[in-house]
C-alpha cells in the first residue's frame, strides 16, 4: 500500500508511515455517495485533478495546490492555506512554501507581511461606509458562498476574505 500522504511504499495494514509518521486511516465513504460525486464532476475537472494528483508529492502538496491554487508571485503551486499556522490562523489566507509569498486563496491578491492583520470586510475598503451587502447575523449561512462584497455608496466590489477592492 501507499502512505496517505507522501505516497512511499509501505506495509500493507500499517497504521502510521515510517517515512512521514503520518498516520493512515482508511476513508469511511459510502461507495454509492462516491459514485454520485464522481459523476458530478465535469471530466475537463475531474482530469485536472488527476493531473494535480499525479504531479503531487504529498496529499499535503495536492490540497495546496487544488485549495489554494499557485503562487500569485513566483507561479510555485507548492501552497498551502493558513488555517494550522500558528500566527495566521486563516485558512483564507495562502502561503507559497517557495518564496513564502502571502496570498488571498478567493482572489489570488499577494498581501505583504501585515497580512495576519484583520480586516474589517463590514465597512467599504474605499470609502469606509457600512451601507454594504455585508451579511447580517440573520444571513450568517451566505458567509460562505459570497466571493464578492458591494457597497451601495461609492460602487466599489472587493473581496469578501481579503478586502482587495475588484477593478471594474
Amino acid at each position: 500500500m501507499k502512505c496517505c500522504n507522501c505516497l512511499k511504499e509501505i506495509p500493507d495494514g500499517a497504521r502510521s508511515c515510517k517515512y512521514c509518521e503520518a498516520t493512515q486511516e482508511t476513508p469511511k465513504v459510502n461507495p454509492g455517495q462516491l459514485a454520485q460525486i464522481m459523476a458530478s464532476i465535469p471530466p475537463d475537472d475531474l482530469t485536472m485533478l488527476h493531473e494535480t494528483a499525479m504531479e503531487s508529492d504529498t496529499m499535503e502538496d495536492f490540497l495546496g495546490m487544488v485549495l489554494c491554487g499557485p503562487c500569485p508571485k513566483c507561479g510555485s503551486e507548492k501552497t498551502e492555506d493558513c488555517a494550522d499556522i500558528k500566527e495566521y490562523l486563516n485558512p483564507f489566507l495562502g502561503r507559497c512554501k517557495e518564496c513564502c509569498a502571502l496570498f488571498c486563496t478567493e482572489c489570488g491578491c499577494p498581501f505583504d507581511d501585515d497580512a495576519k492583520d484583520a480586516v474589517d470586510l463590514t465597512k467599504c475598503p474605499v470609502c469606509a461606509s457600512t451601507n454594504t451587502d455585508y451579511p447580517t447575523d440573520d444571513d450568517e449561512d451566505s458567509l460562505v458562498c459570497q466571493p464578492e462584497l458591494h457597497c451601495f455608496d461609492c460602487g466599489a466590489t472587493y473581496c469578501f476574505h481579503c478586502g482587495t477592492v475588484r477593478a471594474d
